[in-house]
């Protein structure tokens, strides 16, 4: 059974329904996506014509883009559940190609750089324990960037945990 679920369900979920009473909408507030793959504006397109959203979407590419086409979809649900929950505010997608740890920082260091976006958020993710140390020290100053000025990083738990690192059939003790 596909389990699907309208804006509306999800924002329910995750307690937002008070906000959404007092009118909060995310106007005024500028959301940076952080992406590693394409996504379809077309199918963009249709999701805010089907839900009446008129939010501003700008494409950033990083280091060259994400290159072209659909993608896996993941790019396109960040997207769509942005347009759903904030429907006011506007979004930047920054895109990069998904090739290694400098695309990955290069990503997030244009989006803290640019300093236009109050909030930043990303469902792209590895097991923490494999990743390089010298990616994880960059990531950190940069989200120490973010900091300063007052821009928030958020970061989905992942498919496998809140550390990226266990999946189907993996023994824990060998991360």
């Amino acid at each position: 059974m596909l389990f699907r679920s309208t804006a509306d369900e999800f924002a329910s979920g995750y307690g937002m329904t008070p906000f959404y009473n007092l009118g909060d909408l995310g106007a005024g507030v500028r959301v940076a996506l952080y992406e590693l793959e394409p996504d379809s504006t077309t199918d963009i397109n249709k999701y805010k014509n089907c839900y009446g959203v008129t939010t501003s979407i700008t494409y950033k590419k990083v280091d060259g883009g994400a290159g072209s086409g659909k993608g896996s979809g993941e790019a396109a649900l960040d997207i769509e559940d942005v347009l759903g929950l904030a429907p006011s505010s506007a979004l930047d997608v920054y895109q990069a190609p998904n090739g290694g740890d400098q695309d990955y920082y290069d990503n997030y260091n244009a989006i803290v750089t640019a300093d236009k976006d109050a909030v930043i958020s990303t469902s792209w993710g590895t097991c923490e324990l494999l990743t390089d140390s010298t990616l994880t020290a960059d990531e950190q100053t940069v989200f120490e960037q973010a900091n300063s000025p007052g821009q928030t990083v958020f970061a989905a738990a992942g498919d496998t945990g809140s550390t990226g690192c266990l999946r189907s059939g993996q023994d824990q003790s060998s991360v």
